[in-house]
């Protein structure tokens, strides 16, 4: 067995991948919007507004709106080495306000109150690694899928058997995220599994290279994400859902009462997806 190479470790917490919040002194540091208001609401906006470098071609005649994301989930929505927002979510996001004619502001929120925020009208949008549900879309304006991020299986390609189904996970030793929706799957869809909760990917990948796990479950493109850091090593990933299922793929979330920003948010979907720019945006962060 190969001998576990020492790598920095990126600690992580969370439902899905996430990265690092910045320390207070990073925190401090970061230049952000500021308005002479003294009211808690706008207190409050003044410290999740994302500074930003990028510069949007549109007008300044353009309106803009406000987006919540959570800037936790490498590589959908985190912080670079500067301090800013990157990663598949704001690349995609910036994409379509300028395809439907918008500017965007983000605004990193908790999880939890991203949907809250949404719901009180705080912010227009919300675009952070959002899966469609059926509960949701009663809930919630949900636009058409941008992205397919299909729950997938890591396993080792010296194995004799390549998994590519829940039901091949018999008898094994499950590495997951602790709490996620993969181990739910794995309990209903395998049978005399044993599941090694892990509390973030590196810790799964570490898990997996010692024998202490036999594979690992997460999404797709975030189990590809971490795994570049074990190039060294020689996985395989493959999805064990279709496209055509409709909670593998991200959606954006709005306001029920927002029809009119809905159609324009799904016109200039459908056109970005029919150009490539998603599957580009993807390939910049995952590779090809």
């Amino acid at each position: 067995m190969k001998l576990l190479k020492i790598l920095p470790l990126i600690a992580c917490l969370g439902f899905v991948g996430c990265s690092n919040p910045p320390s207070s002194e990073e925190a401090s540091a970061e230049k952000v919007e500021t308005t002479t208001t003294e009211t808690t609401t706008t207190q409050k906006e003044t410290k999740s507004v994302a500074q930003e470098e990028y510069v949007s071609p549109l007008p300044d005649t353009a309106p803009t709106y406000k987006v919540a994301t959570s800037g936790m989930q490498p590589p959908f929505t985190f912080r670079g080495d500067k301090g800013l927002l990157q990663g598949i979510d704001i690349d995609s996001m910036r994409k379509i306000g300028e395809e439907a004619g918008f500017k965007v502001q983000f605004y990193q929120e908790e999880w939890k109150n991203i949907f809250t925020s949404i719901e009180e009208g705080e912010r227009n949008l919300a675009m952070s690694s959002i899966s469609y549900s059926d509960a949701r879309a009663k809930k919630y304006n949900l636009s058409h899928s941008y992205l397919f991020v299909p729950p997938a299986i890591v396993y080792r390609k010296t194995d004799a058997k390549h998994p590519t189904k829940l039901s091949d996970l018999n008898g094994l030793k499950i590495g997951a995220l602790d709490g996620s929706i993969q181990i739910e799957d794995v309990k209903a869809g395998a049978s005399n599994v044993t599941i090694v909760p892990a509390k973030t990917l590196y810790l799964a990948y570490t898990q997996l290279i010692r024998g202490e796990s036999d594979v690992i479950l997460g999404d797709m493109q975030e189990l590809q994400y971490r795994g570049k850091e074990f190039a060294d090593y020689n996985f395989g990933v493959t999805p064990y859902r279709t496209e055509e299922e409709p909670s593998a793929h991200f959606v954006v979330l709005m306001n029920k009462k927002d029809t009119e920003l809905l159609e324009k948010v799904n016109t200039a979907i459908d056109k970005l997806k029919a150009e490539g720019e998603f599957k580009k945006i993807e390939e910049k962060w995952i590779g090809k």
